[in-house]
């Protein structure tokens, strides 16, 4: 992951949050905000638009 990312979530995400890097996540079709960084597009998503988390 690009360090820029994870100091940015290192920022603003919630440290009680459940969901960890890598994790594969089903968020809600219209909530996040994409970005793109080097050619490599991320979404970025409200702890409480994460439906689940895939196993």
């Amino acid at each position: 992951m690009d360090s820029r990312i994870e100091i940015l979530a290192k920022n603003i995400v919630n440290y009680s949050c459940s969901v960890k890097k890598g994790d594969n996540v089903l968020y809600a079709k219209y909530s996040g905000t994409e970005i793109t960084l080097d050619d490599k597009k991320y979404v970025v998503v409200r702890q409480s638009d994460i439906l689940a988390v895939i196993e």
